[in-house]
């Protein structure tokens, strides 16, 4: 899905001025949120890294909904901070 990519062609503005929101899963089964520009890739081994774990996933459909009670694509900060 490219949402960032969609929001800034219809706001005629440029990718990196949004936000990416992603859910990662750990290998623990946590959720961790990401936030990055929008014209950047995640790494998901940094991710690891950072979080002191060794290994991190993309988030499923159905985990994004579980977890954050919104459908892929639909994820923003607020209801990132909210969860």
């Amino acid at each position: 899905m490219y949402i960032c990519e969609a929001a800034a062609k219809a706001t005629k503005s440029k990718l990196r001025e949004h936000v990416k929101v992603m859910l990662l899963i750990d290998i623990n089964d946590r959720p961790v949120i990401v936030l990055l520009p929008g014209d950047k890739r995640v790494s998901l081994h940094k991710v690891a890294k950072v979080v002191g774990v060794q290994k991190v996933r993309l988030a499923t459909s159905e985990e994004v909904k579980t977890t954050l009670g919104v459908e892929t694509g639909a994820v923003s900060a607020l209801i990132a901070e909210a969860s």
